[in-house]
């Protein structure tokens, strides 16, 4: 019985391809933007599993004085300016994927589209823009930030 298990036929064996999720994950490590959202899917849907975990804020303690007043003109202007910051944030993101701004007008994200092509070559093609949208939206946050603090009737 044994003899049968010790022979091998080569002309039976055919030779298998190679797994198919092996070619399918070489080709994802190659293309960083599916890559990137696909991380971002992940901590995503982690972030959504952990919600139950949270604490739920008590309702007893809020104002409800302070949720019954209508909104006043400087609640408009500070949303607008936080508002503005997520604005930019998603024109550069799509633009990034190509969803956005077609190439012969400019945009931030896709000259960072144009620059990850360089990253080795050229690192500071991605700097320059990447830097900009960071400060842009930091300043437009950080405004309406202090916006909130300047305006805000509740604080005496």
């Amino acid at each position: 019985m044994s003899a049968a298990f010790d022979t091998v036929d080569t002309a039976e064996t055919e030779v298998l391809p190679p797994r198919s999720g092996s070619r399918a994950w070489k080709k994802l490590k190659r293309n960083r933007s599916v890559l990137v959202g696909l991380v971002l899917v992940v901590f995503f849907i982690i972030i959504a599993l952990a919600a139950p975990l949270l604490p739920v804020p008590d309702p007893a303690a809020t104002s409800w004085s302070a949720v019954r007043k209508a909104p006043s003109a400087s609640h408009f202007l500070v949303q607008a300016t936080l508002t503005l910051a997520t604005a930019i944030i998603a024109e550069a993101s799509l633009s990034f994927l190509g969803l956005g701004q077609q190439p012969i007008s400019p945009s931030w994200g896709s000259t960072l589209n144009v620059a990850k092509n360089f990253l080795t070559q050229a690192p500071w093609m991605a700097w320059w823009p990447g830097a900009a949208i960071f400060l842009v939206v930091l300043g437009f946050n950080l405004l309406g930030d202090s916006l909130r603090d300047a305006l805000d009737p509740r604080e005496s």
